[in-house]
């Protein structure tokens, strides 16, 4: 491994992972998942990890409501209990989590890069549970040390492009990690190859949309998701993965309806509902190229009645399914 800050890290827990006796072919999440520290992750138990990064400050610097560091234990704690229906052999890896302590968020995506990096090294895909939408930049660094000359396409649901330029002191928040990896393609003469859908026309300003066109960014707004059937929507993506080798597949939280997701950083009144995008993820999954997955942004302080985690759990079972049957088949 190379150097890190290692005190950032906390191997999983296997006190979450657990639960009544229910069936005897593990019939939920929770006798599924395996357990395990980075230092002896053991790849050959499992074909994902999942890895939380458990973080606010990206938010915060973004003037976000703060809150999305207890994210990835929430979804844990929701996800657990769910029925499992993949074949009784298929076990899922928990690593554990990154923590952002104070304001030292480059340190924290450094690790979470470091961890990414090395399940990806045994050929597995990690599943990234935010944190803010700064996730989003550690996890890119990960999938890039291994990426060769591979092409790698990002496709993000989100109601914002995410962007922005860094502050006046060339921070990073959760509102720049797609600016920064274009930032780093530039540098290391990759095409920057991005897909944003879910798009809200009221919470990007022009300039944003700009730099979304020049960037040559596959842009699809919530309003054309309400309006256009699904396999409108996938023949645009159909092009755009044509032109790559790996996704990595992003879902920020805020892209949903606050009316089903008021538990986010940034509430979206004229969001979508799950009806109008699972079809989306099941279909690029079923292209077998997505890398790396994560789920950002669920901030159980703000969440009305649990809703947001609830929604956060099932997307993430659901995700879990459609991957690991395409991985299986």
């Amino acid at each position: 491994m190379s150097s890190w800050d290692k005190s950032l890290y906390t191997a999983s827990d296997k006190n979450i992972w657990q639960g009544r006796a229910d069936g005897i072919n593990g019939e939920r999440f929770y006798s599924r998942v395996i357990s395990q520290d980075v230092y002896t992750y053991d790849p050959s138990l499992s074909s994902v990890a999942i890895i939380g990064f458990t973080c606010d400050e990206g938010v915060r610097r973004n003037f976000g409501r703060v809150g999305a560091s207890l994210g990835p234990k929430k979804i844990r704690e929701e996800i657990r209990s769910l029925a499992c229906h993949l074949p009784s052999h298929v076990k899922i890896t928990d690593l554990g989590d990154v923590t952002c302590h104070g304001e030292n968020l480059e340190e924290a995506q450094n690790a979470l890069a470091e961890i990414v990096g090395i399940v990806r090294s045994h050929g597995k895909i990690p599943f990234v549970l935010g944190g803010g939408h700064e996730t989003a930049w550690g996890h890119y660094q990960g999938l890039e040390k291994q990426l060769g000359t591979e092409k790698l396409g990002i496709i993000n649901f989100d109601a914002h492009f995410d962007l922005r330029s860094l502050d006046e002191k060339n921070k990073g928040s959760s509102g720049t990690p797609f600016y920064q990896i274009a930032e780093d393609c530039s540098q290391k003469k990759r095409d920057f190859h991005y897909a944003c859908l879910g798009v809200q026309e009221f919470s990007n300003t022009k300039t944003l949309f700009e730099r979304a066109e020049s960037l040559k960014t596959l842009t699809v707004l919530a309003s054309q998701l309400k309006k256009e059937n699904t396999v409108s929507v996938e023949k645009k993506l159909e092009n755009f993965i044509s032109q790559v080798d790996q996704i990595y597949l992003s879902l920020c939280l805020d892209v949903f309806s606050s009316a089903l997701a008021p538990g986010v950083s940034a509430l979206n009144p004229f969001g979508l509902t799950q009806d109008e995008l699972l079809p989306l993820f099941k279909y690029i999954l079923q292209t077998k190229k997505v890398c790396g997955l994560d789920i950002v942004e669920l901030s159980p302080p703000w969440d009305e009645g649990n809703k947001t985690a609830k929604l956060a759990a099932y997307i993430t079972s659901f995700l879990l399914h459609n991957l690991l049957m395409q991985i299986k088949s």
